[in-house]
């Protein structure tokens, strides 16, 4: 099976990882946490 997506990762600072938590919890809690970051991150 092949994707055309790419594995990457990052370092977030606390404050960040507070509030990614919190987008998860209110906007994105029924998804993925890649599925949050790609919808966040613009193209």
């Amino acid at each position: 099976m092949t994707s055309d997506f790419k594995r990457i990762s990052f370092a977030v600072t606390p404050e960040l990882e507070k509030s990614l938590d919190h987008m998860k919890q209110e906007f994105f809690y029924n998804e993925t946490h890649s599925h949050m970051i790609r919808e966040l991150l613009p193209c």
